[in-house]
Order: C-alpha cells, then sequence, then structure tokens
C-alpha cells in the first residue's frame, strides 16, 4: 500500500490579462474543455528563457567532482565514463606533485553532508595537444585508485561516435553556489560549413535564426576557463540515458561552441588501453552496447519521453519486452473473490479520479465492482460505473463495448499515461502487454512481455477479422485490428481482457484502445481491440465538467427588443446607461458581452442591425492592457545584464517594499508590485496590521547591488478595495500612491498583470520573502480543484498546487514486472519556509511569458495571504488549503484609482 502524501493545493487571488501574443498551448481555461490536454495538464517540467536550472537528483549520475585532497576548492566537473574513469578538462589536475579525488554524491549536489565516495585519481593523461592559454583538445582521462559503488545516483555514461545528432535537445551541466546546474542547448546544423567545432544555440526561440558559414568558421580556438561536457538525453527501452557528445570549447551570449567527443575516440581508445581498461575502450563509443549496461539503475521516463529526446532505431524490437509501462494498468475487484478472480478484468488509469475498462467488466451476475486495485497494490472505492448508452451485449465482440468507472476520490499520485481519443495515424507502433507462449522442440514456455504491433493498415487484416468474429462491415471501423509479427517460437498470445492498447509515438505514450478478447489466441489471428476515436464525443460527455448554465430560465426573445424607429447610423442607447450606435451586427463585438450578461439587446428596425455598445477606454485601462509594450529598453538592458549575473534571473525587477518609517526606526513589513511609476498594488491585509498605514516604499531594499543604497519615497496616499473584508479577507487589496513618481532603470521599473480572465498559465512562481527566491507552483483547472476539495469552486476562485512528487519503481506481482510511481511528497520546502515566515503575511505569486520576439514578460498571477494565526488546514481530506479571491473582477476598481491618481 503507499502512503498518504499530502497534495498542497492553495486558493490565490488572480490578477489576469490577455496577452494576444502568446501561443495558446502556453495557457490552460479556467474549466477544462478539452480532453487533448494531457501534456500540459501533467506536464512536469518549465524552461525559462535563462534555461539555468537546479537538476533533478536522477539526471547527472555520472557527474564527478574534481578536488585536491584537504581542499574545498573545485577543480572542474567529470563525467565517470566507466567504473573507474572520469573524463574532465585538461586543467582538472594542474599540479601533478598534488594528490586529487573525485567526489560522488549520494543526493547530488546539496551539500557536502550527502557526499558518498571520494575517489584519490592514480593516473591523470592530458591529451598531447592540449595548451593551457587556448586550446581545441581541452580534454583528459582520469584513472580511479579503484571502482565506484554504482547506485542509482552513480552510472556511468556513454560517449556518442558521429558528429551529426538527431537530438534537438542538448544539456550542459555547470557546478554553481555548491550545487550542479544545467543549461539546455538547442544544436544548430553546420553540415554545410568548413568547420570541425559544432555549435549550438542557448535560447529556444533562436533557432529559426541558424546564422551563415562564415559566422561559425571564423572560430578555430577555445577558451581557456570555459568547460564542461555536452550531452544529449536518449531514451532507450523505458528508461533515460546520458551520453557526451561534446567537450565545451567557447561560451558566448549567443551560442555555446562544442568539440565533438568523437574527434578525440582515436585518443580516448588508445588512453583506455594504457590504462589497462581495453574493455572500456570495446563498449563506450558503441550506444547499441553501452546503453544497456547498467539498465537497472537508469531512470525511468514515466512514460512522458521529451519531443526533442532521441530515441535509438532499436527501441522498439516486438521480440523484446520494451515497454515496462503498465502502472496504468488498473483490474476491477468484487466484494466477492471469486467473482473477481472469474471475470478477470483491467483497465487504463487515465485521469486522476477516473479508468476507462469494458462495459462487460461492469457488472459479474448482476453485481458491480466495488474498487479498482493499483498497481503498487494500492486500492479506492468505486464511486459511480457510467457504461456507453449503446453498449449492446452481442457474440463476441460486443458493441460499444466501454465504460468509464469515477473513483471516490483522486490517486494520490500521477497518472503516467492518458488517453489518445482522435484518429491514429497508420504508421505509429502499438504495444500491448500480453502473456506469450513460447514453443522450445517439445517443451512450451511462458512469459510476460509487450508485444509492439501495427495498426492494420490492408484488408487482410479487416477480412480477418470480419471472418473470425462475423463482424458486419459497417462496424469494422470502431475497432483496432492489430497484426503482430512474431519469432518463430511464439505460438500464442493472451491479453488481459480490457489491457490498454498503447500508442506508440516516440514523443508521449497513450492509451489508444483497450483489448476484447481475453483468451488465448493463435499468433496468425490478428488481435482485435475497442478503438477509442470512435466514443470520442461520449467520452467528452462523460470525462469533461459540465458546461455551467447562466439563466436558463431566460428565453432570446425575452432579451432582444426591436425598436422601429431606429436606423442605421442612428445614435441609441440602453436603460443601464450604456449609449451606442446603430451598426451591422457583423460589425459589432461589444454586443456579444451583453448577451454573455444577459442583458437586454436592442435592434435597430431589423435583426440585422443592432444598438451596438460604445467601446470606450480609459488611458489608464490602455496602459495596462499595452503595459508588455513598455520599458522594452529597460528589459533588453535587464537581460544583457543576467548574462553576466545569473542571480538577476532568480529576482523580479517589479517587488518593492512597503514600511513604517519613524527616523531612527524603519520597520518595513510589507511586499508590494510596481504597476506604474507612481502606484504599488498590496495586500489590505499588511497595510492594516498597524495603527496606522505604512508611509514609505523602499526601491532596491530586496536585492541590494554593488553598496547601491536603497531609494526610499514617500507615500502620498492609500486606497483600500471599499468592500474588503477583514475578517474572510474579500477583496484583499490596496494601492498605493507615491508623493513623487520612482524614476525607472533596468533594476527596477513597472511590471504588468494578468487580465485575461478565461485563461491562466499552468506554472507560476510564488514568493517567499525568508530566502528571498520565487518556488514553483502550478495552477489547476477548477474542476480538478472541485474533485480533491470536493465542494464546488467560485468562479472568483484559483486552486493552486505545488507539483512536488517523489518517484519510485515498484514491483508488481500480478504484472510480474517492476513500473515506476510518481507520489506526491508529504513535506514541502516551500510551505517549510512560509510556516518560519515570522511577520510578512503575503506573497506575490507571477508567471513569466514569451512575446513574438522571444521576450520575456512578468506578470503579477496573485497575492497569496498566508497568514499563520488563522490559517487553517483541513488534513482530512489530506490536501492543504487556503483560500482567497480573484483580482479579476477589481480590474475596474484598479483603473478607477489609476485614473483618480
Amino acid at each position: 500500500m503507499f502512503d498518504s502524501p499530502m497534495l498542497r493545493v492553495v486558493l490565490v487571488v488572480l490578477t489576469l490579462t490577455f496577452p494576444s501574443a502568446f501561443a495558446d498551448d502556453l495557457l490552460l481555461p479556467n474549466q477544462r474543455t478539452s480532453i487533448h490536454d494531457c501534456n500540459k495538464r501533467f506536464s512536469t517540467t518549465y524552461a525559462p528563457v535563462t534555461k539555468f536550472l537546479l537538476t533533478m537528483p536522477f539526471e547527472f549520475p555520472h557527474a564527478a567532482a574534481i578536488y585536491a585532497v584537504n581542499s574545498s576548492f573545485l577543480n572542474c566537473v567529470g563525467s565517470l565514463i566507466s567504473e573507474n574513469i572520469v573524463l574532465g578538462a585538461g586543467y582538472c589536475v594542474p599540479n601533478k606533485s598534488k594528490e586529487y579525488q573525485a567526489k560522488f554524491y549520494k543526493k547530488p549536489w546539496h551539500d557536502d553532508n550527502f557526499i558518498e565516495q571520494r575517489l584519490k585519481i592514480i593516473n591523470f593523461s592530458v591529451h598531447p595537444n592540449y595548451k593551457i592559454n587556448s586550446s581545441l583538445y581541452n580534454i583528459a582521462l582520469m584513472k580511479l585508485e579503484k571502482n565506484v559503488i554504482l547506485n542509482v545516483n552513480v552510472i556511468p555514461v556513454c560517449l556518442w561516435p558521429d558528429k551529426e545528432l538527431s537530438a534537438k535537445k542538448l544539456y550542459i551541466p555547470f557546478y554553481q553556489d555548491s550545487r550542479i546546474k544545467k543549461e539546455t542547448l538547442f544544436p544548430i546544423n553546420t553540415s554545410k560549413c568548413a568547420t570541425n567545432l559544432s555549435f549550438a544555440f542557448r535560447h529556444p526561440f533562436q533557432r529559426t535564426q541558424q546564422g551563415n558559414c562564415a559566422e561559425y568558421e571564423n572560430f578555430d580556438q577555445c577558451s581557456e576557463s570555459d568547460d564542461g561536457q555536452i550531452e544529449m538525453r536518449l531514451s532507450h527501452d523505458g528508461k533515460i540515458v546520458s551520453v557526451v557528445v561534446g567537450i565545451q570549447c567557447h561560451f558566448l551570449q549567443k551560442n555555446n561552441i562544442y568539440t565533438p567527443i568523437f574527434m578525440f575516440r582515436d585518443w580516448i581508445t588508445a588512453t583506455l588501453e594504457t590504462f589497462g581498461e581495453s574493455n572500456t575502450a570495446t563498449y563506450v563509443f558503441n550506444p547499441n552496447i553501452c546503453v544497456d549496461r547498467y539498465k537497472h539503475l537508469r531512470e525511468h521516463t514515466y512514460n512522458y519521453i521529451d519531443e526533442w529526446d532521441f530515441l535509438t532505431k532499436d527501441d522498439f524490437d516486438p521480440n523484446k519486452n520494451k515497454m515496462p509501462f503498465n502502472s496504468h494498468t488498473v483490474k476491477l475487484l468484487w466484494a466477492d473473490e471469486l467473482a473477481t478472480n472469474v471475470s478477470s478484468c483491467y483497465g487504463a488509469h487515465v485521469e486522476p479520479d477516473a479508468i476507462i475498462t469494458l462495459a462487460r467488466c461492469t457488472s459479474y451476475l448482476g453485481t458491480p465492482p466495488s474498487k479498482v486495485l493499483f498497481y503498487d497494490l494500492s486500492e479506492l472505492n468505486i464511486r459511480e460505473i457510467i457504461v456507453h448508452p449503446n453498449y449492446t451485449r452481442t457474440a463476441e465482440p460486443n458493441y460499444n463495448d466501454v465504460a468509464v468507472v469515477k473513483l471516490e476520490s483522486p490517486v494520490k499520485f500521477i497518472p503516467t499515461i492518458c488517453g489518445w481519443y482522435d484518429e491514429i495515424n497508420l504508421s505509429y507502433e502499438l504495444g500491448v502487454k500480453a502473456v506469450v507462449t513460447e514453443k522450445f522442440q517439445t517443451d512450451y514456455k511462458k512469459s510476460s512481455t509487450t508485444l509492439v504491433t501495427t495498426l492494420g493498415k490492408n484488408q487482410q487484416c479487416l477480412a480477418a477479422l470480419r471472418q473470425r468474429y462475423q463482424l458486419p462491415q459497417d462496424t469494422l471501423d470502431k475497432y483496432l485490428c492489430l497484426h503482430y509479427e512474431p519469432s518463430s517460437a511464439l505460438s500464442s498470445y493472451q491479453i488481459q481482457l480490457g489491457a490498454p492498447i498503447h500508442g506508440i509515438k516516440r514523443v508521449h505514450y497513450y492509451v489508444v484502445g483497450l483489448n476484447l478478447v481475453g483468451h488465448d489466441t493463435d499468433v496468425d489471428t490478428p488481435m482485435i481491440g475497442i478503438r477509442f476515436s470512435t466514443h470520442k464525443a461520449w467520452f467528452e460527455s462523460v470525462l469533461l465538467p459540465s458546461k455551467k448554465k447562466q439563466n436558463t430560465y431566460m428565453s432570446f426573445d425575452a432579451l432582444t427588443y426591436v425598436d422601429s424607429d431606429l436606423r442605421y447610423a442612428d445614435k441609441c442607447g440602453y436603460s443601464d446607461g450604456v449609449k451606442g450606435t446603430c451598426a451591422d451586427i457583423s460589425n459589432c463585438p461589444s454586443i456579444e458581452q451583453r448577451l454573455k450578461d444577459s442583458k437586454l439587446i436592442t435592434f435597430c428596425t431589423n435583426s440585422t442591425v443592432v444598438c451596438c455598445p460604445q467601446q470606450t477606454i480609459s488611458s489608464a485601462e490602455k496602459d495596462l492592457q499595452e503595459c508588455p509594450q513598455y520599458y522594452s529598453h529597460l528589459r533588453q538592458e535587464r537581460n544583457a545584464k543576467s548574462m553576466e549575473d545569473s542571480s538577476l534571473d532568480k529576482q523580479s525587477p517589479h517587488l518593492v517594499e512597503l514600511g513604517w518609517s519613524y527616523p531612527p526606526h524603519e520597520f518595513i513589513e510589507c511586499t508590494g508590485y510596481l504597476i506604474t511609476t507612481r502606484d504599488v498594488i498590496t495586500m489590505a491585509s499588511c497595510l492594516r496590521r498597524r495603527d496606522s498605514g505604512p508611509n514609505v516604499v523602499r526601491f532596491g531594499g530586496i536585492w541590494p547591488r554593488n553598496g547601491i543604497e536603497p531609494t526610499i519615497i514617500r507615500i502620498g496616499k492609500i486606497e483600500y478595495h471599499p468592500m474588503y473584508n477583514k475578517t474572510t479577507k474579500d477583496h484583499n487589496f490596496a494601492i498605493v500612491t507615491l508623493v513623487s513618481a520612482y524614476e525607472p532603470n533596468w533594476r527596477i521599473f513597472p511590471g504588468c498583470i494578468w487580465l485575461n480572465e478565461t485563461h491562466f498559465p499552468a506554472h507560476q512562481k510564488v514568493w517567499v520573502e525568508r530566502n528571498k527566491r520565487f518556488y514553483d507552483i502550478y495552477q489547476m483547472y477548477q474542476s480538478d480543484c472541485e474533485t480533491y476539495l470536493k465542494r464546488s469552486m467560485a468562479d472568483s476562485e484559483a486552486c493552486m498546487f505545488r507539483k512536488q512528487w517523489t518517484c519510485a519503481s515498484y514491483y508488481n506481482p500480478i504484472l510480474k514486472e517492476a513500473s515506476p510511481k510518481c507520489v506526491f511528497q508529504t513535506k514541502d520546502v516551500l510551505l517549510d519556509e512560509i510556516d518560519e515566515s515570522e511577520y510578512k503575511l503575503q506573497a506575490p505569486i507571477i508567471s513569466h511569458q514569451l512575446d513574438k520576439t522571444g521576450k520575456t514578460i512578468e506578470y503579477l498571477m496573485s497575492n497569496y495571504d498566508y497568514d499563520l494565526k488563522k490559517r487553517r488546514w483541513d488534513e482530512s481530506i489530506e490536501i492543504k488549503i487556503s483560500t482567497t479571491q480573484l483580482v479579476t473582477p477589481e480590474k475596474d476598481w484598479i483603473v478607477s484609482v489609476l485614473e483618480r491618481a
């Protein structure tokens, strides 16, 4: 049974905007509207423009830190390429009279308390062409005193034998602030250029700026100080394998330049021979052999293969067990154990609180199943069973044989696969778990494996199905016809009834259908499965939240009025004071909002001409909408500074502090967000913590730089939201206006607020004052939040959670194999930091988005209020909750305050 980790959920106040420059796939609607949102809904990665990210514990298990013995100075970071050989830079061992050692970390790169192994370097060989000042040959091999102890955090890396790469994303680790970090790179195709070096962009939006050969052919030397191993991630057999593709040569603002590792193949092989490691020389440059070594220790891909990861051509050999992804397979349980054993029905876990199974599996002698068994042997009660309305029992197979099983609560771990409900590309391979029978002379052997098949593209497959199962011609498109090419020894196979059929797209794994036949089948008979795409509309009606109906009691006639005295271009108006002009309805976008609000619509003589409300936008509202276009020169200057000082990427240029100044005493206790040169938005609850409001705003005090004194400007006035409720914290906002404007610069300048009322960025960041840093936080669909909270949410609420989980492999005795499981962590560093905060009781939540030019724009999303004395956690539902209100309804109030300022 798995633990009961608590999913951290926070309901927050949001400030919304709709930047039309953003790509739609960066945003999610407030309410879930599509069942094809798996990669957004369950995505765990986020890559800001800077690309400097802390690494996950399993990402660089080959990393070795090279130090002189009894010294804390890091000489370099190398890569373990065998159990006792480290690849590194030429200057890793600068003084051969000293002793050096390689350190390997049990929990990588947190602090020295986690160092697991220290091994002395007994032999060191630098490339003979290496020059200290500048060299293309900045490479060395180091032999350790003994073999490392292999574990999940200490695993050798492979070396790539060619210059050409199929990978579209590379990584380079580097050591900073006692931690190993990584930068993501994007390879540049220079195959037509006369250069032995390779190049990669440092930013994703630069991929369209390929450049010309002259730009790349000018480089012929490398920097003395720039080093490191460039690597790609290879997804092989369900595991992640790191492969070094080059040695960094030069680090520029736009590009990374590196020397392909294959250029050193002869020298590396010869040096390994002199080290007495001839065996390593035979496989380290051979990916087909190297990737299979230490496979039992390597990290699972968790069904989410990055779309830019490279896969070897034999990854889907149908005669090997190539898909250990069965953590999504579940079994239906009856209270009567006999019913469970006789039915032996399975399904696919594709939603946090739902599985898809066969309709026939939802009843045994009139009794429905009561529980679902997951691969880690945990169980959950069934809340509801929804059978397809047109399900018909016939001779095998049944028609519309599909059902959705709703669970009493969401599982506490992440669905490892999603449903695919659109048509399937005929070129995609499909996989299904099976028990196969192999014949060896006179003996038969049964084993569990994954059969990789192709979707039947010819009439032969369909004809065999029709003949075997007596299917009408017009029903064949409702089924999956799968033909398997077996090895010569395979005689039959049996697939679990309701077992998921996977679509292998080499990007994500999806369930595309369920197996319909549970008995032994000879290898000449195609497999038959239910096709999800046939039932897409029904799945949408069951899996998507029901749309809220507004004013359904009001007819359209009750909302419209025809004024026969009005003509085209006449001035008109409404009883609520809105003025307008009679115009063609197709040229009146503002009428749509009146319809949504169920307000009266006036037609001018006929139904094609409408009284079109005037759209007047004040200068303050226009400034809010056009904010991303302002201060672009300061953003560019700050971005250039961040290339030299990476700490800027962890800061916000819009955060300021508010406090009470009574010289010689000063109490800075609130955080605000600068939205104009004179106005700061903050929380009313913080400003009213003392008898009187704050009187100063401090600029530059959060991140003091180079001895520059913070700027203090006195507060002219404070406007509290007129509906602020001290008890409930509703409308918990205030706007502070300064007596004089702040002079913006690249360090601090006004930021934007998010104005979009219908969509939100899933990934956001919450500010914690105690250690002056942002933490990742994610927003849920409202429907998902309601499922977890077991209550309805108001449209003014948003639900946030910490996407922090721990992943491990579990052996499943039913499936007879290990599968990965990711569970939400019970301990969370962000909440620990909040718990230890003593006086600053609000935390701005922001989001970074890219505009069309690739520039990063920061938006204020919310202010999260964590009142330590009054906060209550509902432990009974195993979810930590705090609530506050959205800022979107307050936009008009914000505009009115700015207009009066």
